[in-house]
């Protein structure tokens, strides 16, 4: 993740070591996030509200209403999961994510598999590995790298 590798450059304290037992956790990790958030979400964000949006707007105009409400509904992670330095650049990328998320659907003609492996992905190497690596400052800068790049 070249964000990491950036953070490591411009922040500290220096990351946490990458164990074996981080790595060994992953594929875990990332079927439950499968199932219970890439299942529990894309099907509603991606396989519901984007189709009727698609209806009435465009790709782009459908993202851009779907995405603070997708913002909303990740509200209740403000403060204990994402602290308060993070959270405007939190917010940022779920924006990007959204417009990504978008192209992944409708590229695969509407399939939402696609979405929710991407969705697994970032959170359970994003953020339950490479980010839980790094703290205090270290931890804001990457959230800021990974959330303009």
């Amino acid at each position: 993740m070249q964000c990491a590798g950036l953070t490591l450059i411009v922040a500290t304290p220096p990351p946490a070591p990458l164990s074996i037992e981080k790595l060994r956790e992953v594929p875990e990790r990332f079927l439950f996030i499968f199932l219970f958030i890439g299942l529990g979400e894309e099907p509603g964000w991606r396989g519901f509200a984007l189709p009727e949006l698609q209806r009435r707007y465009s790709p782009l105009l459908a993202s851009l209403i779907l995405a603070p409400i997708w913002a909303i509904w990740h509200l209740p992670l403000v403060g204990n999961e994402f602290p308060w330095p993070i959270v405007p650049v939190f917010l940022l990328s779920l924006f990007g994510a959204t417009f990504m998320l978008t192209w992944f659907f409708n590229r695969t003609n509407g399939s939402v598999l696609l979405p929710m492996l991407f969705h697994a992905t970032v959170n359970s190497v994003g953020a339950g590995l490479i980010f839980s690596l790094f703290a205090g400052q270290a931890l804001t800068a990457l959230w800021y790298i990974y959330g303009t790049i």
